[in-house]
């Protein structure tokens, strides 16, 4: 299958008046193909976010590429300039932000934002939008869209105000959409209710999606593949079903373990010691090394790079690399 988004080695720096920076995302290596779902995963900070809204151009003025390339189309987006980067936006890449109440206006009715919009981006008259507007909110099964176009966000419950979100964004039928923590703060109920929407649309439009979350057991239902992060590093990506039902780094064995599971009710839930380091104070070597049980000499010392695993699953473990010597296969005995 052809490849929509090709991240390639991207590292992404914060920093300040004084030209202190700290790598906040480090030589990312990332490929979503057409009419797939990817999943980001990780710790809160640990970059996944800012990996996400750097596909779109919209770091912090503090925030910079400092290394690699984002390839969307053929094209490298960190080359376009400011209005070929606005022009993407929106009608080929659409975002739906983490804050539903932060992203919509809440002095604005609903129908007001959404229809002003769709005749800016597109070209067409109110009358025309606001029926689009309609019919999207009904596909996202939002029921009475009519009464909606006329509420104000604060007026709607969270899952709805993510239903709106997700509406507008695919109102330009964007190639590729971006969930940034779409089910945070909804309940279980309405989570599933929104992942099941979303995969729904994919069906439906074809349009690739990048699920951004923290929460494992909300993207495992829904995505292809998996990118797994930590302190600014990928440490595992591939095939989520290889990941899942076999995960290799040790890092990404601690989250699935700690996730709970109806067929195996009795197994002890597995819970990662210690603490994220600050992005600002790295270890040296693996920067998983303090906190991995498996950890060596080498870990502490040495950086490991990515190795590729018989299924395809690219790992940054030094034991998954004397593994696959000596076994033939990526995963940590």
């Amino acid at each position: 299958m052809e490849t929509l988004l090709d991240i390639k080695n991207l590292s992404i720096a914060f920093g300040n008046d004084l030209n202190q920076q700290v790598r906040v995302v480090s030589d990312a290596n990332i490929q979503l193909r057409y009419g797939e779902i990817l999943g980001i995963v990780g710790e809160s900070g640990c970059g996944k976010t800012t990996l996400a809204r750097c596909i779109l151009g919209l770091l912090p003025p503090s925030g910079k590429v400092v290394g690699g390339e984002i390839d969307f189309c053929g094209k490298d987006l960190l080359k376009l300039d400011k209005d070929s980067k606005r022009e993407i936006r929106g009608k080929e890449v659409g975002m739906i932000f983490q804050d539903s109440m932060a992203a919509l206006n809440p002095v604005r009715k609903i129908g007001v934002q959404f229809t002003e919009t769709l005749t800016a981006r597109m070209g067409i008259n109110k009358v025309q939008a606001k029926a689009m507007a309609i019919e999207l909110l009904t596909k996202v099964k939002l029921s009475n869209p009519t009464e909606i176009m006329g509420r104000y966000s604060f007026q709607l419950s969270g899952g709805m105000r993510q239903r709106v979100m997700i509406a507008m964004a695919l109102a330009l039928k964007p190639r590729l959409l971006i969930a940034d923590e779409p089910t945070t703060a909804l309940d279980v109920t309405v989570q599933a209710q929104i992942l099941k929407e979303m995969y729904s649309l994919k069906e439906q439009f074809g349009t690739s999606i990048i699920l951004v979350s923290h929460n494992l057991g909300v993207v495992y239902q829904v995505v292809d593949t998996i990118a797994v992060m930590y302190a600014g590093t990928v440490v595992e990506y591939g095939a989520s079903s290889e990941i899942f039902n076999k995960p290799n780094h040790p890092y990404t064995k601690a989250l699935i373990g700690s996730v709970p599971s109806l067929k195996e009710s009795q197994e002890e839930l597995i819970s990662i010691a210690g603490t994220p380091p600050m992005l600002h104070s790295l270890p040296d070597g693996c920067v998983f090394h303090p906190r991995c049980r498996f950890a060596s000499s080498i870990c502490r010392l040495k950086k490991p790079n990515n190795i590729q695993t018989v299924t395809g699953v690219q790992v940054a473990c030094h034991k998954v690399k004397q593994s696959a010597a000596k076994e033939g296969e990526g995963n940590i005995a």
